[in-house]
This record gives structure tokens, sequence and C-alpha cells, in this order.
């Protein structure tokens, strides 16, 4: 039969049992979306304090323990608080060693996706710079002149071939809807006027006027002097050259946005793509916005959260309302969609869109005069 100092000391264990029993019961229904990493983070001083203030507990009443129990065996009496309390701090040891090594893989981590996004962010730049045309125009039987633009001077003279082919569609179909035009307009552009007219995307007046276009070149240096270097490739179609760069810069967005939540929080993804947007211009923008709205390819850079979607809890994209990455276009490059038509179609498709603060607006340039605080 147990004696009473046994009882008691029986007794004395059981706080130390509780103190790992009463969390583990209490965190039990919420072990899923509970992260141990995260509850050290904001509670690592804490945890820390009430361990050391535990071992210095039992190894402050281990001094009491032979007064309590036996008077004649002192070291007995205290060595099992004594060895609580070493086990304590052998436990702490062990975790803080071990949440250190947890950092060092974490910061490991972290850097192998910071190289990646800064390597995938130079090729994105080299492929910029490799988007060029030339051409060698002679007026009159004079000498012939060199022409030449390459890199976001060459995407300026895509916008303005786009808009424009644009403006002759718009000419030729008064009562069909912006999207449709718009749609026309990119397909004569992305894959050029034959191809266009191949599969019935514009009728034969249409045709002729832009085979007129191209055969009268000194009416384009007169009016529009960024086409002159795209003269000879002028309705031919933009596949080509933009397909990779569009392909590439999809791929560098959704490598951020998907990137671990452990390692980079929605304000970290959102600083990183502010240095992608910074280096694409308004032009850049705005035909990024063409070139997905017009279904032509792209990616998904925005996509509607439907029912379906809900219920099945697929993730979908919203690298324009939530991320910002057409956030700096200015109203003059955007003749089909004005930034009021925009604003309307990407709240469509997400209505709750991310923000960092009250003041996050979509759209920068337009912020005063058609958000302000309301959205």
């Amino acid at each position: 039969m147990m004696s009473f100092q046994d009882l008691l000391l029986f007794a004395l264990y059981i706080p130390f049992f509780l103190i790992w029993i009463i969390p583990v019961l209490i965190l039990k229904p919420h072990f899923k979306k509970f992260s141990i990493n995260k509850f050290w983070e904001s509670n690592q001083r804490k945890i820390i304090f009430l361990l050391i203030l535990l071992a210095a507990g039992f190894i402050l009443f281990s001094f009491f323990a032979p007064h309590l129990f036996d008077t004649e065996k002192n070291v007995e009496s205290m060595s099992p608080f004594i060895a609580v309390s070493a086990a304590i701090l052998t436990f702490l040891a062990f975790l803080i060693q071990y949440q250190t090594n947890q950092h060092l893989i974490q910061d490991n981590k972290k850097q192998q996706a910071e190289r990646q996004f800064y390597e995938m962010l130079k090729i994105h730049n080299e492929n910029v710079k490799n988007l060029r045309a030339e051409t060698e125009i002679a007026y009159n039987n004079k000498k012939s002149s060199h022409y030449s633009i390459y890199g976001q001077d060459f995407i300026r003279a895509l916008l303005e071939e786009f808009n424009y082919i644009y403006e002759i569609v718009e000419k030729h179909h008064k009562f069909i809807s912006k999207p449709k035009l718009l749609k026309k307009s990119y397909y004569i552009f992305f894959y050029g006027q034959d191809v266009a007219h191949r599969d019935g995307e514009i009728n034969d007046t249409i045709n002729n006027e832009l085979n007129g276009i191209k055969c009268d070149k000194k009416t384009i240096a007169i009016t529009n002097s960024k086409l002159i270097p795209l003269i000879n490739t002028l309705f031919q179609g933009r596949v080509d050259q933009l397909n990779s760069y569009y392909r590439h810069l999809f791929l560098l967005v959704k490598a951020i946005v998907y990137a671990d939540n452990d390692l980079f929080s929605y304000s970290d993804k959102r600083q990183y793509l502010r240095i992608v947007r910074a280096q694409l211009t308004s032009a850049e923008q705005v035909l990024l916005f063409y070139n997905w709205i017009s279904d032509l390819g792209g990616g998904k850079w925005e996509e509607s959260e439907n029912e379906d979607a809900i219920k099945s809890q697929t993730k979908k994209n919203h690298f324009f309302t939530d991320y910002r990455m057409i956030h700096n276009i200015n109203p003059k490059d955007c003749i089909a969609f004005s930034p009021e038509d925009i604003l309307h179609e990407l709240q469509e498709r997400n209505r709750h869109y991310k923000k960092l603060d009250n003041n996050d607006s979509l759209f920068e340039i337009i912020k005063e005069k058609i958000e302000g605080s309301k959205f």
C-alpha cells in the first residue's frame, strides 16, 4: 500500500502532465489548420518563459522535498524533481535548436525562390529586348533610309498597329459591341489579316483597305511615324513574337502568386509583383489586357468565381484584381476600352478582390476619377 508521501509525490507530477495534455485536448479539433511554426513564432517568448519558470519551480521545490517526504534520504527525495527540471530544460534546448534549424531551412527556401524570381525577371527583360523590327525605305528614288525599333518602343509600335486596325474595323462595323470589335481587331493583329480573312473574321472590304494601307507607305510615314519600322510586316500577325513573351510573363507572375504562403505573405507577393509591373509600360499593360480579354492566348490572368468553382473549391487566378498586374494603364493608350470599362469588367470577375488597405485601388491613374474611397 502506498504511503502518504508517495501519494503526495505522485500528485505533484499531475500538473506537469496537465501542462502538455490540456493544450493537446484544446487544439485537437484545429490540428489540420494548426501550424507549430506559426504558434511558436507568435508565442515564443511566453513558451520559453513558462518552461524556464516551470523548471525553476521544480528545482526550488526539490529543496523542500526532503522535509515533506523523507528526512533520512535527502538526495533520493530531491532527484525526481531535479530530473524533471533537467528534462524540461533539455526539451527547451531541443525546441530552440529545432526552430533554429527550421528557420535556416525556411531562409534557404526563400533565398532559392528569390533567386528564381530574379532569374525569371532577367529572362523577361531579355525577351523584351529581343522584340525588334527594322526596314529600309526609299522615297522618290532617293537613298534608302534605315529604320529600326526594339524593346518597349517596339511594343509601343505594336499598340499603334492595333489601334490602326481597331479604327478600321470600327469604321466598317458601327453596330456591334466593343468586346466584339476588340476580338475582331485583335484577331487581325495577333494572327494577321490573311488568317483573319480566311477564317471569316473580316470581310473583303476591310481586307482590301488593309492591303491599300500597306502599299501606301508614304501615308503611314506621315500619319504615324512609329509604324515605319513595321511596314514590311504590317498586319501580318504578331503571334510568333508575342507568344513566348506572354507565356513567360504569365509563368513569372504565377510563380510569385503561388509561392509558399509560409515563405511569402500576400504583402510580400504584392511587393515582388510591383517590381515586375515596374518593368511594364502602359502600352504593355494595355496589350496584356487585350490579349487576355480576346481569349486568344496569354494565360488565365483573371478567372470568374462561378458557382461551380466555389462548390468545388477550385482556386482561381486573380492576377489583375488581387495582384494588380494592370494597375498603371494610361487612358490615352486604351481606345478599345475606357478605364471605367476595364474596372467594370474586372469587378464582374472578382467583386471581393484583396486589398492591402482601404486605399489599395485597382487602378492608380483613375483612382480619384472613378474609385475614390468607394472601392
